[in-house]
């Protein structure tokens, strides 16, 4: 078994014309040195300075006191585990210990990419339990309040109705265009009912105008719509049974993505006014809504945005952020209107509700300033 493993790192060596008497000479400090360029170039802040002025990532303590001057090709997946156990048996978290085995394997892969390791072992990860624990009621927390110093009160009241972490910033997807920022949200409000003239909705034609708008209405995935039938469409439903990937027609994505989301009337009509102005054999139940120039394939949606829509929005200075983009601001619309967070999920057809309230939902900022104002009013009825 040695003498193949190593038979076939030589084989892989040779392959990619790498000198094997260099690949020995290989150490830690000098794939250590890649990273820290790499990150350097990409401009990652977890790249900082240490007390000496040299470049410092956190985590690197840990690696350099175990790998120091090892020859990389020695770092294999046993030596992985034994480094494991050391870094528990100091006390490491999980989470803690996948930090540093993610930055080794960065280390490694940057190494190999660059033909100076002809592979990489197996990185055993661990599994991680992190979810923060325990809740500090209000009269906990006026409590506390009231036993910290005076100057350390207005921080952690802050920290209280916020719920803030500490040095965290989190931001939606956004877009720079024509010297302004969007988000998808307000793309998706100046799509749909823009009423400024100097901000018109596109001018698209009757098909492309109907796939926008049902992107915009349904929440769909762009290879769901791409697969839908007219004998999916019930007059009051669109039954998704099947996705279309390029030119292979699969099951949607998931067991749960297989369902019927509603239709809303507007929606209804405009796809009842276009079935009938389309010939025969491409208005029958087997036919494709949005069909291609060859009615019997689906409609090339990256084609069409590229071709049509686009240009299209660009004359309008509305930015194009995908399909996608769609489906995430169906579920933050339904949330701003008040729906359910499981009628949202059923509408959006996720397996779990998680990936439905932290991905696709993005709360109204005036809806949060009026609960956070309801919960000071609530909590601190007299003030400060």
């Amino acid at each position: 078994m040695v003498a193949e493993n190593l038979l076939r790192d030589r084989i892989g060596k040779v392959e990619q014309a790498l000198p094997v008497a260099e690949m020995k000479k290989l150490k830690y400090e000098e794939i250590r040195k890649t990273l820290i360029q790499d990150y350097r170039t990409r401009g990652v802040k977890m790249l900082e300075a240490d007390k000496e002025g040299n470049a410092y990532v956190w985590g690197f303590e840990h690696l350099d006191s175990y790998f120091k001057n090892r020859a990389v090709r020695t770092i294999t997946t046993n030596l992985l585990y034994e480094f494991i156990e050391k870094r528990q048996s100091d006390g490491a978290k999980n989470a803690t210990i996948n930090r540093n085995l993610s930055l080794l394997r960065r280390m490694m892969s940057l190494a190999r990419r660059e033909g100076k390791l002809a592979q990489t072992p197996y990185f055993p990860m661990l599994k991680e339990d992190n979810v923060r624990k325990g809740l500090l009621t209000p009269s906990q927390f006026i409590k506390l309040r009231d036993t910290m110093p005076e100057y350390l009160r207005p921080l952690v009241t802050f920290l209280y109705f916020t719920g803030c972490r500490i040095g965290v910033r989190v931001e939606g997807k956004r877009v720079k265009f024509h010297g302004k920022t969007y988000d998808d949200l307000q793309i998706w409000t100046m799509l749909m009912h823009s009423d400024d003239p100097e901000q018109p909705r596109p001018n698209l034609p009757p098909r492309e105008k109907l796939v926008v708008t049902s992107a915009a209405l349904t929440g769909l995935r762009m290879a769901e719509l791409r697969g839908l039938r007219w004998g999916d469409f019930d007059g009051e439903n669109l039954h998704v049974k099947r996705s279309v990937w390029r030119t292979t027609v699969n099951d949607p994505k998931t067991e749960s993505s297989e369902a019927s989301v509603p239709v809303v009337p507007v929606l209804g009509d405009a796809l009842k006014e276009y079935r009938k102005t389309l010939k025969e054999g491409a208005a029958a139940d087997t036919a494709y809504i949005f069909a291609g120039e060859r009615r019997d394939a689906p409609l090339n949606l990256a084609n069409l945005a590229r071709r049509v829509i686009i240009p299209a929005f660009t004359r309008c200075k509305i930015p194009w952020l995908g399909w996608h983009a769609f489906r995430r601001s169906t579920g933050s619309l339904l949330d701003d209107l008040g729906v359910e967070p499981k009628i949202t999920q059923q509408i959006l057809r996720h397996a779990d509700i998680r990936t439905t309230m932290n991905i696709y939902v993005k709360p109204d900022s005036a809806r949060a300033r009026k609960a956070m104002k309801e919960l000071g009013d609530n909590l601190l009825p007299f003030g400060y």
